[in-house]
């Protein structure tokens, strides 16, 4: 794995399943070279709470863990901007468009994801910017 790496948030919800397969799978992807975005964080917290029935204290200890394993990215004006781009270009949803806008404006070359294509490439719609994005599953 060269170059930097996005997170999706189902990668960090991995890290609580109880396949521990996939567990350990998503657990190698947090290395110094791996991004997420602020949103990736919202996301996270959310399904803890619903779905894994966290307290607010768990929660933010949680993020807190992730933060501290990776570079944090705040979703910025430039990535309202690029995610309609996306949205229209290649169909993601809205929130799937920002997760890419992210990955792109960090500079990542792949993206871990499971919401999307696995193997698909991403191109910045501003044409200068050549080398795509790939999407890949790590749990495939």
């Amino acid at each position: 794995m060269s170059g930097r790496h996005f997170l999706d948030s189902n990668v960090c919800i991995y890290l609580f399943d109880e396949d521990r397969h996939k567990a350990s799978t998503a657990e190698g992807l947090f290395t110094p070279s791996a991004v997420v975005s602020t949103q990736v964080l919202a996301e996270t917290s959310n399904v803890l709470r619903r779905k894994f029935k966290f307290e607010p204290a768990d929660i933010a200890e949680t993020a807190r863990f992730i933060a501290n394993r990776v570079e944090v990215r705040s979703v910025t004006p430039a990535v309202f901007e690029l995610a309609p781009q996306l949205f229209t270009r290649y169909g993601f949803s809205l929130y799937d468009s920002m997760v890419v806008a992210s990955a792109l404006d960090a500079g990542c070359n792949v993206l871990y994801s499971e919401d999307l294509q696995h193997g698909q490439k991403i191109h910045h719609p501003d044409d200068r910017v050549v080398r795509p994005l790939e999407v890949l599953n790590p749990f495939v």
